[in-house]
């Protein structure tokens, strides 16, 4: 099987690629898993002092891989609470999100916990929780008003029924 996620460094940058490009790099246990291990592993090398997370193909993530049933939602290996051991807000470095193409419920969450975030213009983002009636995934109900204010959160999870 591919790598779901591709890690090199160079120059002191750790780039982190999603490589699911057939699927739109689409969320899945074992992509949180291998995610979360290349976090560690960029927090750990001395000669690395800037994450960049990006997707392969058109997408950055097109949110939980549906398909994948249960596992979409949910981390292979967790804590006992089920909950992912290592957030990009608890790497000591700068983590940018390089935001490509679709950016779907938890793609577009998982950009909101990394430090910096560059989308570029043709980027399609949506909230796609809350448009059926669920709490949004990695708490993007609480994040997103920390980042850009309640007001456009507002707008973003509810305002705009199109992706932008």
């Amino acid at each position: 099987m591919d790598d779901v996620v591709l890690y090199e460094v160079s120059d002191g940058i750790a780039k982190i690629t999603l490589n699911r490009p057939d699927q739109m790099n689409a969320w899945t246990g074992e992509l949180s898993d291998e995610l979360q291990a290349r976090l560690g592993e960029a927090d750990r090398d001395d000669e690395v002092v800037v994450v960049v997370i990006t997707g392969a193909g058109k997408a950055f993530c097109a949110g939980a891989d549906l398909g994948d049933g249960e596992s979409g939602f949910l981390p292979v290996s967790a804590d006992d609470d089920g909950r992912p051991r290592l957030w990009p807000y608890q790497v000591r470095k700068p983590i940018i999100a390089a935001v490509n193409g679709h950016a779907v419920g938890v793609g577009i969450t998982f950009s909101m916990l990394c430090d910096v975030r560059l989308v570029a213009e043709d980027a399609k983002i949506q909230y796609a929780m809350v448009r059926r009636g669920v709490v949004p995934e990695l708490a993007s109900h609480v994040i997103l008003p920390r980042v850009i204010g309640f007001s456009k959160a507002a707008h973003e999870c509810h305002g705009d029924r199109q992706p932008r």
